[in-house]
């Protein structure tokens, strides 16, 4: 029941983008680009390919018209070396309770919808912040070590299957934000730099952490620094 939930949702947001496009094509009220982003620190990396659709919130007020919000989907691939993931549940989230899984090589794909919003600073330069919101993660099952107390074992988990966006421990499975800043080089491409924030999330197969309470899902939360490539459709 979840997975037809977000599933309806994904194509909900889809399909609203188009009639919307659609409609707006006409009044040039709506902007639409596909962006190809790449984020790293010295531990992950984080692959997003996304389609955005924002519109300014007055075309007339001057207090308004250079303000846009909008919304999309966005593919995210997660990769890294040696990542330590800590137990994601609310009340035993950073703190003393924590158990770990050590993942030598993990592989996370994710497909959101986000939300953004946004400032025009001048015609070319634009300034924000979007994230992800609800959406499906899949990606390979992984044999990482499980730590606990200074005790190890090898377990079988996989990629959480359902993300959804709450507020700090409350968030499920892997999503992605940025604080950004895109400069449009012409009228089709653009440039972006960013800051993102990445959440990341497995689920053991079995219930391994038991205290204070059962817990099977583990996450790595990590600040990256991200740039991107946009196409701007007119």
């Amino acid at each position: 029941m979840k997975y037809t939930f977000v599933f309806i949702c994904l194509l909900f947001t889809i399909s609203f983008n188009s009639q919307l496009h659609a409609q707006d094509s006409a009044k040039h009220k709506a902007q639409s680009f596909l962006e190809l982003g790449y984020g790293l620190n010295g531990d992950a990396a984080v692959l997003s390919t996304g389609y955005y659709r924002h519109w300014k919130l007055s075309q007339t007020k001057k207090v308004w018209q250079h303000i846009y919000i909008g919304t999309g989907a966005r593919f995210n691939s997660f990769g890294g070396k040696d990542i330590y993931l800590v137990s994601s549940k609310a009340g035993i989230y950073k703190t003393t309770d924590e158990d770990s899984i050590l993942a030598p090589a993990p592989a996370i794909y994710s497909v959101n919808t986000f939300l953004n919003i946004g400032y025009q600073i001048t015609p070319k330069l634009q300034a924000g912040f979007d994230i992800d919101v609800i959406g499906l993660s899949f990606g390979p099952n992984g044999s990482p070590t499980f730590i606990s107390n200074g005790q190890e074992q090898t377990i079988k988990v996989n990629p959480t299957p359902i993300n959804t966006l709450g507020i700090n421990a409350s968030n499920i499975g892997s999503l992605l934000s940025n604080i950004y800043v895109r400069y449009n080089i012409t009228s089709r491409w653009g440039l972006c730099l960013s800051s993102q924030k990445t959440y990341a999330e497995i689920k053991t197969e079995e219930v391994l952490q038991t205290e204070p309470t059962t817990n099977q899902r583990f996450r790595y939360v990590s600040r990256l620094v991200g740039l991107g490539v946009s196409y701007h459709f007119k």
